[in-house]
């Protein structure tokens, strides 16, 4: 998890251990770039999902008329975008325009009108389509795999700019966002263009 670390700590780690290893993979391009090393002794390998992510897909062509928005975190990490998840929440509770789940753990004092706990596996892949949107406001991932769960479930993905890997790993099944009001028409639009 990148954003667990300042730049400069992450960078200086793997820097250290790129030489002394025999071959070192990037779980993106990103996360190569964020660390500045180009060496011969390295690759890309996106993560991927394990396959049951794949066995329930949404294959629905329109929304809810109330669209369900979903989001599911095991880190609390304060780069996971809890500022904007909290903000979101709100906005759902007093529009009625969308409705906000959240699944996964939240900081100490952070909840959500619709929060489950963490799931396992099994449940999550069971859990996942039943919703329309899936939305995340993280920074700066290296391999979301919160993210390739939910495209591999077949839902349409609204991420954060910059969100690290996160474009990378969307780049056909998603669009992003600059700040909590492009964030509202980023959903409007994919509500809107479902289909597409």
């Amino acid at each position: 998890d990148v954003g667990t670390h300042g730049k400069p700590e992450l960078t200086h780690i793997v820097k250290q251990c790129l030489p002394r290893s025999d071959y070192f993979i990037f779980p993106s391009k990103w996360a190569q770039e964020y660390v500045n090393y180009s060496g011969e002794n390295c690759s890309v390998i996106y993560n991927c999902p394990m396959p049951e992510f794949y066995l329930n897909r949404n294959e629905r062509t329109e929304t809810s008329d109330t669209p369900k928005i979903v989001t599911h975190h095991w880190s609390t990490n304060v780069r996971k975008g809890f500022d904007l998840y909290k903000r979101f929440d709100e906005f759902c509770n007093q529009s009625g325009e969308f409705e906000f789940h959240y699944i996964g753990q939240v900081p100490k004092g952070c909840s959500f009108k619709n929060q489950l706990p963490p799931m396992a596996v099994d449940h999550l892949v069971g859990a996942l389509p039943n919703y329309d949107i899936y939305l995340t406001a993280s920074e700066e991932e290296a391999g979301a795999n919160h993210v390739l769960e939910s495209l591999a479930a077949g839902l349409p993905v609204v991420y954060r700019n910059p969100g690290g890997s996160i474009p990378e790993y969307c780049a056909l099944g998603g669009t992003g966002y600059s700040d909590f009001d492009d964030m509202i028409e980023s959903l409007r639009d994919v509500k809107d263009n479902y289909k597409k």
